[in-house]
């Protein structure tokens, strides 16, 4: 019995994955989260207009990065319910849930998701279901002033590495990310 309870305690990092600490990764996400939301506030982009204001950069909440935490150790894919993001301090929380080869490279995942938004109807078309244009958009959402993310090791291939990247927001986006700012931003100087 005791063979058994020993092997089995061996076995748990195995099948539950590898804890990461975060605090590596805090300044590459975080900067990688405002250089998106910074790219917003330009005129350059001709599929979406900028934002009418200037978007701020985000600032990180160790309470959203505990729970961003707690919900990545469960390596699953997919959004955690309302009701579990919620902290202390925040009660509208948003989430995005990328699986990478690289924590670095979740922001950029998400940020991808902006090809298939449409900002006139504010809709998605989910033409591949990879990318969600709902993760680009909470990035960006005016309103969002905090970030916390965590991320776990859910699988230790030779070949390859599968973290869950965890980030959640405070204040959760809802509908567009911002105003238009194509008349107030980008109106060319006459000539």
């Amino acid at each position: 019995m005791l063979l058994a309870s020993i092997t089995f305690k061996l076995l748990i990092p195995l099948i539950l994955g590898s804890e990461i600490n975060i605090s590596k990764y805090k300044a590459v996400l975080l900067h990688r989260h405002n250089f998106i939301r910074q790219s917003r506030n330009k005129c350059e982009h001709t599929y979406m207009p900028p934002s009418e204001t200037e978007l701020t950069d985000l600032i990180w909440d160790d309470g959203l990065a505990i729970t961003a935490q707690m919900y990545a150790k469960r390596c699953r894919n997919v959004i955690s319910s309302p009701h579990e993001r919620t902290t202390c301090k925040w009660k509208s929380v948003g989430q995005n849930v990328a699986e990478v080869g690289e924590i670095k490279d979740a922001p950029a995942l998400w940020r991808d998701g902006a090809r298939y938004y449409e900002y006139k109807d504010d809709l998605c078309t989910k033409e591949n279901d990879e990318y969600y244009c709902d993760s680009f958009k909470q990035i960006v959402y005016a309103n969002t002033t905090h970030i916390g993310c965590g991320a776990h090791l859910c699988n230790e291939n030779i070949d390859s590495k599968k973290y869950i990247v965890v980030c959640n927001y405070a204040l959760a986006a809802h509908g567009r990310p911002y105003a238009d700012g194509t008349i107030t931003r980008c109106q060319m100087s006459p000539s």
